[in-house]
């Protein structure tokens, strides 16, 4: 299934506005190895979260295209004019890009659905996200490593913000409320979609929750 359409759609206020975002963004792309330290596992015998295995589930080819913009989050590949931007702005923005193809067409060949992905950024904030969307359900979210937080040396954690499951990788020792969260990987999963997202800079359990749900609603997720 072809990507959609990534020409820019709408542009941010100015260059300006994408300074505080892009600045140093390069050194995110760290993260990309915790996408893949933390695997999720599919049980077949259990249904998704979400979902109880009855009714007519939604055709896996139907179109899934992620919008340009859901609630105080826009596309930073389709909201963002490249050529009104320092060159250096430029480069990092399709560094980041770039950094996620290879995620993004594993996806599309493997998932055997309709899938889509694409970066989230707040304006005038340092807050960017990496999304990934197929129609289809997810397995338990369970890291390669979840010690008990308890003993000290909890690195990974669970946590869930309403209908959106995340593991947050902490500082070792630090434990809740409030352990210093150095990347967080999220997901809202039913029979029909799955919603996957990646924190880059900045985002909080809270406004995942918010971006997870609003794209949810986008895209006609079922309800909880």
């Amino acid at each position: 299934m072809p990507a959609p359409d990534r020409s820019p759609a709408a542009r941010l206020t100015a260059a300006a506005t994408l300074r505080a975002v892009v600045g140093g963004v390069v050194a995110l792309l760290l993260f990309l190895g915790l996408a893949v330290a933390l695997p999720a596992v599919v049980d077949e015998d259990d249904p998704a979260d979400g979902a109880d295995g009855a009714g007519a589930s939604a055709d896996p080819d139907s179109p899934l295209e992620l919008p340009v913009v859901a609630g105080d989050w826009v596309s930073l590949t389709r909201s963002v004019d490249l050529d009104t931007l320092p060159p250096e702005q430029q480069a990092t923005v399709a560094r980041i890009d770039a950094a996620w193809a290879y995620a993004d067409d594993q996806l599309a060949a493997d998932a055997g659905v309709a899938t889509d992905a694409d970066r989230y950024v707040i304006p005038d904030t340092q807050t960017v996200v990496a999304v990934q969307a197929y129609r289809g359900p997810d397995g338990p979210l369970v890291p390669a490593t979840l010690a008990d937080p308890s003993s000290g040396d909890a690195r990974l954690l669970l946590q869930s913000f309403g209908d959106v499951d995340c593991v947050l990788d902490v500082i070792a020792g630090e434990v809740s409320p409030t352990p210093q969260v150095q990347e967080m990987q999220c997901r809202r999963t039913s029979e029909d979609l799955t919603i996957r997202v990646f924190v880059l800079s900045g985002a909080s359990g809270t406004q995942v929750q918010e971006l997870t749900d609003a794209l949810w609603s986008e895209l006609d997720g079922p309800a909880a």
